[in-house]
């Protein structure tokens, strides 16, 4: 079943399947008063979660270490709401244990780049998220967010994902004039390619894959994939 949801508006995200099927997740949003600066997140979960409360002047590192453990004891996910602002670029090696970034800014962009340059597993969310879940039940929509197993829409939407070890495959459901990035590690735009149909095969030091598909009807994005080594080619 595909369904969809906004999960940086609201109290409560509710994705709709394609029948109309409503699923509800539960979710806390907060911001704690950091040492540093301002932690804002959300913790998504299949049922309520117990989580523990802010301390005055606790580093940004030690808050999201406790609220990564939190979520991941109570079967849930960390979302950080502003990941440019906290952690920080500076500080992105400490965002292990979050699942999730929202990317509303370039800055936001960049720190997830710069994690997922580090190998952190970590997915990106703006827009509407679109997802495929064999049952519609909040259990399953929060093991496709925790894997990845979904795609950002912004206006434009995709009509086919193809993902294997090799590469990965895409079609736009609306032709027209569309570009489709393929980004890299560090960020790195690795190609541009044009068409409503395309394909990247891994070259093996890519690091990550991750696409950002562009037309005149807005954007669509990818979430990474991380490419293994190839023996016969040397790191990036």
């Amino acid at each position: 079943m595909r369904v969809t949801c906004d999960l940086l508006t609201g109290a409560l995200p509710v994705a709709y399947g394609d029948d109309g099927t409503a699923i509800a997740l539960w979710a806390h949003t907060g911001a704690w008063p950091c040492r540093e600066r301002p932690l804002e997140f959300s913790v998504l979960a299949a049922a309520p979660i117990a989580l523990p409360a802010a301390v005055a002047g606790e580093p940004v590192p030690g808050a999201i270490a406790r609220l990564a453990h939190a979520a991941l004891a109570g079967g849930g996910l960390l979302l950080l709401r502003a990941p440019g602002t906290a952690p920080g670029r500076e500080q992105i090696a400490f965002a292990a244990g979050v699942r999730l970034f929202a990317i509303t800014s370039a800055i936001d962009e960049a720190c997830w780049d710069a994690a997922l340059s580090l190998g952190l597993p970590i997915y990106g969310v703006r827009g509407r998220v679109v997802c495929a879940v064999r049952r519609p039940s909040p259990q399953a929509l929060i093991a496709a967010l925790a894997y990845g197993g979904f795609t950002c829409e912004d206006g434009l939407a995709l009509a086919r994902l193809d993902e294997d070890r090799a590469g990965v495959r895409w079609q736009v459901v609306d032709p027209g004039a569309i570009e489709t990035t393929v980004v890299v590690r560090g960020g790195f735009p690795a190609a541009r390619l044009t068409g409503p149909t395309g394909e990247w095969r891994d070259r093996g030091n890519e690091g990550y894959v991750r696409l950002v598909v562009s037309g005149p009807g807005g954007c669509c994005w990818t979430q990474p994939r991380f490419i293994a080594p190839r023996a016969d080619r040397a790191p990036a």
